[in-house]
């Protein structure tokens, strides 16, 4: 299919070795995008600066249908990895549709991308009058991470810091209710979850303090088979 550009500006200079992106600015999505950047053969690093003015992302993918979105980019190499700092804003309220059906409203990451590692620094994400911040570390070859995550949900909030690895890991979780029933009308609002109760009725508060130990293979095998022995845990 075609590409979703309206139109491209951009002026670059080249001295031989490193292109130079002084200004470069793309009509998309109903929407513009203005950047600019360098970039050498490796080793040498690269780095892209990008802002968005209520680019309608439906334009760009099928899947994100919603209002426009206007915010920055930023990424450069360092060393044998790569730091961002994103920080995007759906316009008009509208929220963008991802994951599923849920209104992304608000979306802001700062990290690094190394060694199949994904650090996330600085992470915070409002969708559906609910808010998710914190900190959050993924090792991708190891199927492991840990995190120091915060939730604000309609009638509730919720805090979790851990890590967590195939078979090792370990970390609190703790969960108050003030208003089961609002907590309960947003959660029926969610995509999938229009039953989730049953047609039952929540009411009044609640407090949860949890703590765990084990992998996340060992916790799967525990829910699968609460009788049977555990295998592979250390």
């Amino acid at each position: 299919g075609r590409l979703p550009v309206q139109a491209l500006q951009a002026a670059i200079g080249y001295d031989g070795r490193s292109v130079q992106v002084e200004q470069a600015t793309v009509h998309a999505g109903h929407g513009r995008i203005e950047a600019h950047g360098a970039w050498s053969p490796a080793p040498d690093p690269w780095r892209i600066d990008a802002t968005l003015q209520n680019v309608r992302p439906g334009e760009l993918h099928t899947g994100l249908a919603g209002a426009p979105i206007s915010g920055r980019a930023k990424a450069q190499q360092r060393g044998e990895g790569i730091d961002f700092d994103v920080a995007l804003q759906a316009q008009g309220g509208g929220g963008t549709r991802a994951l599923n059906g849920l209104k992304l409203e608000r979306a802001q990451a700062q990290g690094r991308w190394a060694d199949q590692v994904l650090d996330l620094a600085q992470l915070r994400i409002d969708a559906e009058r609910a808010s998710l911040q914190g900190k959050l570390e993924l090792h991708v070859a190891d199927q492991a991470g840990r995190g120091d995550l915060r939730a604000t949900l309609p009638g509730g909030s919720a805090q979790f810091q851990g890590r967590i690895a195939p078979t090792q890991g370990g970390g609190e979780l703790s969960a108050r209710v003030d208003d089961a029933a609002a907590l309960q009308q947003w959660l029926e609002g969610l995509p999938g979850l229009e039953q989730a109760f049953g047609g039952a009725s929540a009411q009044g508060s609640a407090r949860l303090q949890a703590r765990w130990q084990g992998g996340w293979r060992t916790i799967r095998q525990r829910i699968a088979s609460p009788a049977a022995p555990l295998r592979g845990s250390a």
